[in-house]
């Protein structure tokens, strides 16, 4: 959160020159469309509080799927960490942080939680119900993969903000 107020702090005075200003932009249709600054400087931030959130629901929303089949799953969907917002980030603006010392650990055990949470998808689906309620559990290679993400997102994030970008 301190890092959206430090961005925001810098960019004030960019913005209000520019504010009720509109700028033409494609739509993720492809479409032209008109949009406020603040729209385009809202999309260009990482969030990281809400990327920890995320990824913490994961555990919430596995054991649901496991206990009343709440959720419309696919293994491979799961699997992919280019899908979600943090991973969009990671391979689209992030590239920018590629040289920080905690984006490739970001990276890498952000892949492997996807993996991971695919696997236990694929563990109810089979219906080996015992063995995705064991890989939810705390010590499981999910839970530290879990936390390890969680981990290093912050790490990135505070080096974000010790560079003041």
């Amino acid at each position: 959160m301190r890092h959206h107020h430090r961005v925001a702090g810098f960019l004030a005075p960019f913005v209000k020159s520019f504010e009720g200003s509109n700028f033409t932009s494609k739509n993720h249709y492809g479409i032209f469309q008109k949009n406020k600054i603040s729209t385009l400087l809202k999309e260009l931030l990482m969030d990281f509080t809400e990327a920890i959130a995320a990824h913490s629901q994961w555990k919430v929303k596995l054991r649901m799927y496991l206990e009343n089949n709440q959720g419309d799953y696919t293994v491979e969907e799961v699997a992919c960490d280019d899908k979600c917002s943090l991973g969009k980030w990671i391979y689209g603006d992030g590239v920018a942080y590629k040289n920080a010392p905690a984006y490739e650990p970001l990276r890498n055990v952000h892949a492997d939680f996807h993996v991971s949470t695919s696997k236990i998808i694929g563990q109810i689906q089979e219906g080996k119900k015992d063995e995705a309620k064991a890989a939810l559990e705390s010590g499981s290679p999910y839970v530290d993969l879990s936390l390890q993400t969680i981990v290093q997102i912050r790490e990135l994030r505070e080096y974000i903000e010790e560079q003041g970008e």
